[in-house]
């Protein structure tokens, strides 16, 4: 019932329990933040009862596949240092640096381990892929729920819905997976200065996982990589309350 719903949500970080995203066939793909830290003593874990909750929602006969996207994938420190550095080898400032730099091109790309965290995303996001494909339910799970789960799980439903290979269909992914639970915009692209906020480009890696996906397979795509630049200006622009805030309410 809602009433419990939101009663053990409180247990959540930032009540955000888990939420239901997309499915296929009877498999569901869900979002949901780590339990704030509990009495010792508490004999059941709130998020192992979330998700007894959402087995017996779905009528499911197995419990649903609980990734922690926290143990092997790239901290949001990560992804900003690692964009730093790439973003530091794709500007020179000198012609002198130019030089330098191109003659040790690929190796500083390899070293700012930006193409790497690319990979940790696309291998997490077809693994979580194949479970959904074999009819086993899915919930991503890390810290408040609203960065790299919102990466992960736009990129599974890329790979696995045509839909969201159109152009309509990806502004309507980023519309629920960013803009509606509430990727924190305002922060990780510190559009508004504060000293504690923790920048980090998530989006970009996003639109960067696409971009490969797209040149593999260019055919099931409507849109081609002008689109996906033109998505990552507009974060900047400010003619849009789009990507400008951190949740729908900061928004309204």
């Amino acid at each position: 019932s809602d009433e419990k719903y939101f009663g053990l949500s409180e247990s959540f970080r930032c009540k955000r329990a888990a939420v239901w995203v997309w499915g296929i066939g009877s498999a569901s793909l869900l979002r949901m933040a780590d339990v704030k830290q509990e009495i010792l003593n508490n004999p059941i874990s709130k998020d192992n009862l979330m998700i007894e909750h959402i087995r017996l929602c779905a009528g499911l006969k197995q419990v649903p596949q609980c990734i922690e996207l926290t143990k092997g994938l790239p901290s949001i420190q990560d992804v900003q240092q690692s964009y730093l550095r790439l973003r530091t080898l794709c500007s020179p400032v000198s012609d002198r640096e130019l030089m330098t730099q191109d003659e040790k091109f690929y190796a500083q790309l390899e070293k700012s381990c930006w193409l790497f965290y690319v990979s940790l995303c696309l291998k997490t996001a077809n693994e979580c892929a194949a479970h959904l494909l074999n009819d086993d339910s899915v919930v991503l799970q890390e810290n408040e729920g609203r960065d790299m789960s919102c990466v992960i799980s736009s990129v599974i439903q890329v790979l696995l819905d045509p839909f969201y290979r159109t152009i309509n269909g990806f502004q309507v992914l980023i519309q629920k997976e960013w803009i509606a639970l509430g990727h924190p915009f305002s922060d990780r692209m510190g559009h508004v200065y504060n000293k504690n906020t923790e920048k980090s480009p998530l989006f970009l890696l996003f639109l960067d996982c696409t971009w490969q996906v797209l040149q593999q397979f260019p055919e099931a795509f409507e849109f081609s990589e002008t689109f996906l630049s033109t998505l990552w200006d507009s974060v900047f622009m400010p003619i849009f309350d789009t990507f400008q805030f951190n949740s729908e309410y900061d928004r309204q």
